[in-house]
């Protein structure tokens, strides 16, 4: 038996998106099918898959930036405008350099040291290959250059630039992306978007509203400190007030299509981003803004890894990023899940039973709100609420054996989203080849391949 059922599109009041103001919004289309699989865990379960034609997109894996620390042989202290000034010579057009200690998306500032950090926007294998060869020519290097950070992105493109395709793969990537990275349980890191503000009185048009997407509305303090300030990951669904905030249906809020979908917190091991992208920020603290056209307008999800979930993801030197297998990194942090809810008939043929009917229908509404990380987190408290109350029946002697709990972590019911896995396969394949030695080989001049390979 199929069906199906609607996500709506929405925008914030004050949308970022000039299109959607003039254009009809169509909502995503989803079915309703049995899963067809034979694992236990799967029986009389439905899957839940959008009714999007993945073959209307280009789909593209790349670097946005890699941030560098390195420290110089020189017996003296070096100027880090000075150091700026040289690399553009050599490799042809400026980069970011400043001193130790400092984030990478701080303004840079010149410094007299002899350790540096180094951000390099959309980094080519070229600049990579020669960067080490221009600073040991320039004031020799104490050792390795280190990759300290980097933000690894996957676009996808309408294939027709329409408005409507791209605003559907940005409600099914907020909806079906949820990767298995550390760092994800810290305090603030629960799934929450930010958004444009409304505020007539307000002349900043930068100012933008934070709100969780899962929230008591009673409680929106999204990066505050506060008493209606309540964790939501799978580490803290144990906790009673945890437990019921997911259990509240009300409580889990569909984010904005022009908002910025974040998991993760500014500056921690690793943070994800979904975006709609219509615009690029040149300089946000001057306020410049440009505006893409419609070919280069697209769906994105990104991740910024940091500290030691660099090395995790096997990251080490700078030269390590020519030849690097970057399929690796689909798996931990680009992963598309697919929904199986309960209610459908098992394969024995008997029917679901009223609370299966019931669960279904919550975790379909949830998940058309929330995504697959509110409906994970809502049967994750339904099963351990459920265990609660079977644990109080026995204590009042009617002796029922307590229901199997899922325990923390564990990632229920989901199925891989099979072509969506295809397509950012094959995207992180062909960024691998673009770093690949053959590739460099082909931008280096002849008398330089020997030393490339």
């Amino acid at each position: 038996m199929t069906t199906n059922f609607q996500v709506p599109l929405r925008f914030s009041p004050r949308t970022s998106d000039p299109a959607s103001t003039d254009e009809e919004i169509i909502p995503l289309d989803y079915t309703t099918r049995p899963v067809g699989m034979k694992q236990p865990r799967l029986d009389g379960r439905l899957v839940l898959t959008p009714e999007i034609d993945l073959s209307r997109y280009t789909c593209r894996a790349v670097i946005d930036w890699v941030w560098l620390e390195f420290e110089t042989q020189a017996p003296k202290p070096t100027q880090s405008i000075a150091l700026s000034n040289y690399l553009e010579r050599v490799l042809g057009r400026r980069h970011k350099v400043t001193g130790p200690g400092v984030p990478h998306d701080a303004n840079p500032t010149n410094v007299t040291e002899t350790l540096f950090r180094l951000k390099i926007q959309d980094p080519t294998p070229w600049e990579i290959h020669w960067l080490e060869h221009a600073l040991k020519s320039y004031r020799g290097l104490a050792g390795p250059i280190r990759v300290i950070g980097i933000e690894i992105a996957l676009d996808w493109y309408a294939r027709d630039h329409s408005d409507q395709a791209r605003w559907e793969m940005v409600a099914a990537l907020q909806r079906h992306h949820l990767p298995h990275a550390r760092g994800l349980v810290l305090p603030y890191a629960d799934l929450h978007q930010t958004y444009p503000r409304v505020n007539p009185k307000a002349g900043d048009e930068d100012e933008t509203d934070t709100e969780f997407v899962i929230h008591d509305n009673r409680w929106i303090v999204a990066g505050k400190a506060g008493p209606g300030r309540l964790l939501s990951d799978l580490d803290f669904v144990e906790e009673e007030r945890v437990r019921q905030r997911i259990l509240r249906v009300k409580a889990h809020h569909a984010p904005f299509i022009d908002s910025t979908l974040y998991r993760g917190v500014k500056y921690g091991p690793a943070m994800f981003r979904v975006q709609n992208k219509v615009t690029d920020k040149n300089n946000p603290k001057a306020g410049t803004v440009k505006m893409l056209g419609p070919d280069e307008r697209r769906a994105r999800v990104e991740v910024t890894l940091l500290g030691g979930e660099v090395e995790r993801a096997g990251f080490g030197e700078v030269g390590d990023l020519i030849g690097f297998s970057f399929g690796a990194l689909r798996k931990p942090y680009f992963p598309f899940w697919l929904p199986a809810v309960a209610g459908g008939i098992k394969r024995d043929g008997s029917d679901p039973s009223l609370r299966e009917q019931r669960l279904g229908r919550l975790l379909q509404a949830v998940f058309a709100k929330s995504g697959i990380y509110g409906a994970n987190l809502y049967e994750a408290a339904s099963e351990i609420e459920k265990s609660e109350r079977h644990k109080i029946r026995r204590t009042i002697g009617e002796g029922m054996k307590p229901a199997p709990r899922i325990r923390a972590g564990e990632w229920g019911h989901l199925l891989a989203w099979g072509k969506m896995t295809q397509r950012t396969r094959r995207a992180f394949d062909l960024l691998s080849e673009r770093w690949s030695w053959a590739a460099l080989k082909k931008m280096l001049p002849p008398e330089t391949t020997d030393k490339a390979a």
